[in-house]
């Protein structure tokens, strides 16, 4: 992750943040080019978003009275040059895996619970079990017990890095 992944997702990250900054989408970024003329893998990811306003290819809304989350399930082509971290950062997502994941995390939540986590004492344990109650209410229940802890927190600690590593990049260039 440190060497090779997250130096990939600088530039990605650093044009999701100016996109969001000027209001524009980002679910529908134009599809990376292969360059290795592979079949590569396909997969379908779950993907989980906070007030996720523009997805055509939602397939559950879950709605409280204060919170919006959608779960979408997308298909990734993967390959070496079309790797799946590089695709879901260009669509506003994070992955919890590096080579295949299952699950991604939209940006918008990992900055959320990023900046809760600076106003409170941090405790992924009960954002992913109060998240995986709040699902599996409305329907979506994972496979094991405490596997959205576990991709949820790897998921943020290592978005918490790319952000850090693209502060550094920024500080640089000021």
């Amino acid at each position: 992750w440190d060497r090779d992944v997250i130096p990939a997702l600088v530039c990605p990250y650093m044009v999701y943040i100016c996109l969001s900054q000027q209001g524009q989408s980002h679910t529908d970024p134009p599809p990376i080019k292969c360059s290795c003329n592979c079949h590569g893998v396909l997969k379908q990811v779950t993907a989980v978003y906070m007030d996720h306003k523009d997805s055509f290819h939602s397939v559950l809304d879950l709605k409280s009275d204060h919170f919006s989350l959608d779960l979408e399930y997308i298909k990734l082509q993967i390959c070496p040059c079309a790797p799946a971290p590089l695709q879901l950062v260009q669509r506003g997502l994070f992955p919890c895996l590096l080579v295949y994941p299952a699950l991604a995390v939209s940006l918008e939540m990992l900055e959320f619970v990023s900046m809760l986590f600076l106003h409170l004492a941090p405790n992924e344990t009960a954002w992913s079990d109060a998240l995986t109650t709040f699902l599996a209410r409305r329907g979506h229940v994972f496979e094991a017990q405490d596997s959205l802890r576990r991709q949820f927190a790897s998921a943020l600690g290592k978005f918490q890095i790319l952000v850090h590593v693209v502060n550094a990049e920024v500080d640089k260039q000021i």
